[in-house]
């Protein structure tokens, strides 16, 4: 295996992580002369500072060396670690993500803004997406929908730290033709490549996975 690090400006350590070289293809068939080319994903930890890095990589055990790969400049997000103000309490926990704080919903002429607040857990390996149903009361039609990743795709799941809140706002569009009457407003997470949605429990949670934030009669 080789070992990526990075290291900060200071020379201080940053992380490091093992790939395989070459794809997987093992050095115990490469030849004197052979170049190989590998790609590798490597995922930066949720808790790294902002800065730059410099990015190198060695062989354990093939000597103490290594070789500069150049410099990386790492971005991350503000957080905040207090409640910030919602209408509504929720208290529902998805399983190895979080709660949801709670929300804030507002009318316009043509769409309901909901505002979710998450307060993190843990930090999940998977980047899981956001969902808000607009339902009819009598479980048919939904007229109304948003998917997204939280924060407008700004705070994927996976760099939430746990304990920070993530202010997440939707916007439902109405439809012209939505009848008059109630309705219910659902929310949930999911995995989009497996469209398998996060288990939840607590007020409000479904056996479908979804949480129901309220009532609300339109229009």
């Amino acid at each position: 295996l080789a070992r990526v690090s990075f290291t900060d400006a200071a020379g201080g350590p940053g992380f490091e992580v093992e790939i395989e070289p070459a794809n997987g293809y093992p050095t115990s068939k490469w030849r004197p002369g052979d170049e190989w080319r590998g790609q590798a994903r490597v995922r930066i930890p949720a808790t790294l500072p902002a800065g730059d890095y410099d990015l190198s990589v060695s062989l354990p055990g093939q000597g103490a060396g290594s070789a500069r790969l150049g410099r990386v400049q790492v971005s991350a997000p503000a957080r905040s670690f207090e409640a910030p103000p919602m209408a509504t309490a929720s208290g529902a926990e998805f399983a190895g993500v979080g709660v949801l704080a709670g929300y804030t919903l507002t009318r316009t002429a043509e769409a309901l803004l909901v505002n979710l607040i998450w307060q993190a857990t843990a930090t999940p390996f998977d980047s899981y997406s956001v969902f808000i149903h607009l339902q009819a009361d009598n479980g048919g039609r939904i007229w109304a929908q948003s998917d997204a990743g939280p924060a407008n795709w700004l705070r994927p799941t996976t760099g939430w730290v746990a304990g920070e809140y993530v202010a997440d706002l939707h916007s439902l569009p109405l439809p012209a033709d939505l009848p008059a009457g109630s309705y219910t407003l659902w929310a949930g997470l999911y995995e989009p490549r497996r469209a398998a949605r996060v288990p939840v429990s607590g007020p409000g949670a479904a056996a479908d996975q979804r949480v129901a934030l309220g009532q609300i009669r339109l229009p």
